[in-house]
Parts: structure tokens; sequence; C-alpha cells
């Protein structure tokens, strides 16, 4: 059943709500045109997204560009915060337990991170809240944008760089571990350099801190997972345990993952973000004391259209 408005006179709500009847249907999009295709929203939702790409597609030139020298890796800030919040180091405990069967949970979270934010958007699609995918799209997007440019200005290195790299008496770097780190177990085991090809050939390779392992889950959780708060938790702890399993974060990385992406969530609902149709249906169900995630229908150009005073 659809929930009943009450109507109260001469109180703030009133005020929120009379507004909304004197214009019941509110529509999206900055050219003013009564309506904006779903395709249109995401367009505009992909620009964080596609800032993302740019920065990490050209990494190196806008290092260069910068003046920024990669050679000057922070090896030191992180392990030195790890400590001083802990009194230890997680993930050599964790690391120091192994075995294939392990390898392979750690492995599934990291190679399902590629194509989360294209299933999830899929998700939300096919379970009738199409109307989330721009938002959630957008706050994804500024969440790698900010956290590509955090790399680029300070970067720092992994756990598996700090713990194997041997340098010579001027600082040149004798030998260091692969940047698969602990899945290299699990390339043995397929007989196939998976994971050697895909972070072998990462642009960014010192990006430890914030974690966007950890950080894309973060906001799935956020937007009300495929099965719940209960599974969106049960995700993000399962790849925080996975990064420091396999040596390829900090535990500080993962919580900073979350952080950014809580702080990039609460700014969007609540400062702004350019879809108001979701903003707007938002105030209006807090106003009447619905909650936001009751159920409230939306058509494809995102009308609200509320019901009669009774």
């Amino acid at each position: 059943m659809a929930p009943r408005i009450h109507w109260t006179q001469g109180t703030a709500v009133s005020k929120v709500t009379n507004f909304v009847k004197t214009a019941p249907v509110v529509h999206c999009g900055f050219t003013g045109a009564r309506r904006t295709p779903l395709l249109g929203k995401i367009l505009l939702a992909f620009i964080p997204f596609g800032a993302y790409l740019i920065t990490f597609t050209f990494y190196h030139d806008l290092q260069k560009l910068l003046g920024l020298d990669e050679k000057h890796v922070s090896t030191a800030f992180l392990p030195w915060l790890e400590h001083s919040l802990f009194h230890c180091y997680p993930h050599k405990i964790l690391s120091s337990h192994t075995s294939p069967v392990l390898d392979f949970i750690a492995a599934i979270p990291y190679l399902f991170h590629f194509i989360l934010p294209l299933v999830f958007s899929l998700y939300l699609i096919y379970v009738g809240r199409r109307h989330e995918v721009p938002l959630y799209l957008w706050v994804a997007g500024w969440v790698n944008f900010i956290a590509v440019l955090v790399q680029l200005v300070s970067p720092t290195a992994s756990p598996w760089f700090v713990d194997s790299v041997q340098y010579d008496a001027n600082g040149n770097i004798i030998s260091v571990a692969d940047n698969e780190a602990g899945f290299k177990r699990v390339d043995a085991m397929l007989g196939y350099p998976l994971f050697h090809n895909l972070y072998g050939k990462s642009k960014v390779r010192f990006g430890a801190f914030p974690s966007l392992h950890v950080a894309w889950p973060a906001v799935v959780m956020l937007f009300r997972p495929w099965f719940g708060y209960r599974f969106g938790v049960f995700h993000v702890c399962w790849i925080v345990w996975a990064s420091m399993y396999t040596c390829h974060h900090y535990l500080v990385d993962g919580l900073a993952g979350i952080t950014l992406a809580y702080i990039i969530y609460t700014s969007t609902m609540k400062l702004y973000h350019p879809f108001q149709c979701e903003r707007e249906r938002d105030v209006v169900a807090q106003a009447e004391y619905i909650p936001v995630t009751a159920k409230i229908p939306f058509t494809d150009t995102c009308e609200i259209t509320m019901p009669e005073k009774s």
C-alpha cells in the first residue's frame, strides 16, 4: 500500500507540501527541457567518471607536466600510520597464514571489482530502480576522480613493495616483488599469468591510499545493494580482508576508501547533485515522515505526482 500523505496546516511541513502541490511534477536537467531521457542523465553523470578515466590514462604525462617524480614515492608514511593506529601490521598477520582455498576466496572480489560499476548499474535497471543509475554513477565517478588525484600528487607504496624492495648504496632499486603480490600464487595454480597481466600493465603503480578496491563496494553498499545492507557490509569486509591478505593494501587504505565513499555520498545527498528530482523526492518524503527507502513510483521522465489532499 502506498504511504498516506498527512497534510499539516500552518507548519513548516505544510510549506513544503504546498509548494509541491502547486508544482506537482518535478523535472530533471539543466537545459530547461521538460523531459530528460535516462540516457541523457547517464551521460551527465559520466562526467566525473570521464575525468577519472582521463587522469588515469594520462597519469604519467600529468606527473611530468606537474613536475611530480614517482621515484620519490612515500614508503614510510603508511607503515608509520598503520602501526601508530593499530600497534601492529594487520596485513602481515593475515598474509602469514595462506592456503589455496583462501587464495581463491581473495581473488573473487578482486576479479569482480573490474565489472562492479557496470553490473550494479544493470542491476538497478533490472529491479526497477533505473532512476538511481545516474546518481550512482555520479557518486562513484567523484570517488574515483578524487582518489586518483590523491594518488597523483601523493603516491604511496603498497605493502608488497615496502616489504620486498631492496636498494643499493645509491638508493637505486635492486629487486622488488611483482605487482600482483599475493595473487602470484593464484597465477601459479591456474598456470596462467592472469593477475600478472592485470597489474603488470597498471599505470598507477603507487596508488595504495586510498583504496579504490574498497571504495567501490562501499559506494554500492550506500546505494542499497542487491542482497541488502548486510551483504553490502560483508562485501566491503571481504575485500578489505582480501586486500590485506594479498599484501595489496594496508588497513588504513581500506578505511580511507570507505571514508571517501561516505563523504562523497553524504555531500552529494545533502548539498548538491544535478538530478534534482531525486533530491525533491527525498525532501518531500522526509517532511511527510515517509522513510526515504519507501517505494515511491517513478517514471522514465522522473516525474513525481503527489496525491490529492484528503
